[in-house]
């Protein structure tokens, strides 16, 4: 489990209690943070323990979160699949390559079948001879 990050520095040294701390926010202004948590130092602890809520998206809109956000389907993505299945069907080569691929698999597959059915033959002979 990895740590959480953690920085601490010691702005100034006042000889009285503070009650009152505002906290300026570690993002640019538009990705705002709500304090959640502000826990004040104790005896065993000289130390003030933030934590905050990030109220906006860290992430760029992506084509997931806009088809979720929309009302049925977005008119461009239509578009790209109507598109996408107009377009002729793209490597071929790649498709012969697997095929040969499983030709030769089968090949393979068919001599192990029969070689386990001589060694059953075999089998079957050695002990109807015994018997």
């Amino acid at each position: 489990m990895t740590e959480p990050f953690c920085y601490s520095t010691e702005l100034a040294s006042l000889n009285a209690a503070v009650t009152n701390i505002t906290f300026v926010s570690p993002l640019s202004p538009p990705k705002a943070t709500r304090p959640t948590a502000v826990i004040k130092p104790f005896l065993g602890n000289r130390s003030y323990n933030f934590t905050s809520r990030i109220d906006s998206d860290m992430a760029m809109e992506t084509r997931f979160s806009r088809m979720l956000n929309s009302n049925g389907i977005p008119q461009d993505l239509l578009e790209q699949a109507i598109l996408a299945f107009q377009e002729p069907a793209g490597n071929t080569a790649g498709d012969a390559e697997l095929q040969k691929e499983n030709e030769e698999l089968w090949e393979i597959i068919n001599e192990q079948r029969a070689l386990q059915k001589k060694t059953m033959e075999r089998y079957v002979e050695a002990s109807s001879t015994k018997a």
